[in-house]
């Protein structure tokens, strides 16, 4: 996927000016997600505006805000936006979650991330690639410290982390008065262990639904016909 573009059957991902592309993390999350029949919708980290995107398209009635600390993902995300039909249903701003949160006090039904993932900075040129993928811009407890305050009452955050990351989530959701509601544990093949996990989480206590999703079933590009499910509405070729 290091294409300068990316076509989708209701939309176009340009992906040129940023160092995020589209990858299989984002597109599952964005196809896995519930969505709300109405409310307002968060995006944090948008990058492209690809989950953005893909919201939209499950449920143009929602109101979606998709935030990106970094100028050049905001003004990527703003262009694809605006070249797609779902337009009308979707701001994109340049803001840090934090900064964000202070002057904007409604309440949102979903809020989805696509997280960064490492907790220490490595060094390195391509500092729109750490911005974007790394916890100095944004912490996990940050992350699920604000989504507790600006979730409403039957709000749900979904988001996708490495499985390392688990235990850390299942304690932060624990502080900050939040419920596990669904976990998925993404294995790329039937013999390899689960690298990432599915979760949604909201106020609301429930029992938990658990599932597996293998991504490759029989072997490169060979995929489950349970991800291929997902992915369907949104990818040309599958």
């Amino acid at each position: 996927m290091g294409n300068q573009w990316f076509q989708f059957k209701q939309f176009r991902i340009n992906q040129d000016k940023t160092a995020m592309k589209v990858g299989t993390d984002g597109v599952l999350l964005g196809a896995w997600t519930s969505i709300p029949d109405k409310g307002r919708v968060l995006d944090i980290g948008t990058g492209t505006g690809l989950i953005a995107l893909m919201v939209a398209q499950r449920n143009s009635k929602v109101k979606i805000t998709a935030i990106d600390i970094e100028p050049d993902a905001y003004k990527q995300a703003i262009e694809n936006v605006e070249e797609s039909k779902f337009s009308d249903s979707i701001e994109v701003i340049c803001e840090s979650l934090s900064n964000y949160t202070l002057h904007d006090n409604e309440k949102f039904e979903l809020v989805v991330c696509n997280p960064p993932f490492y907790n220490t900075l490595n060094p390195g040129n391509d500092r729109k690639r750490a911005i974007a993928r790394h916890s100095e811009s944004l912490e996990l407890n940050e992350l699920i410290s604000i989504a507790a305050k600006i979730l409403s009452s039957t709000g749900i955050m979904s988001l996708i982390l490495p499985s390392e990351q688990l235990d850390l989530l299942e304690k932060l959701i624990f502080e900050n008065g939040l419920h596990l509601h669904r976990l998925t544990y993404v294995k790329p093949t039937p013999v390899k262990d689960a690298h990432r996990v599915l979760v949604q989480i909201g106020f609301k206590q429930m029992p938990i639904d658990i599932s597996t999703l293998v991504i490759e079933e029989f072997g490169r590009h060979q995929y489950s016909d349970e991800f291929k499910s997902f992915v369907a509405p949104f990818y040309l070729k599958i």
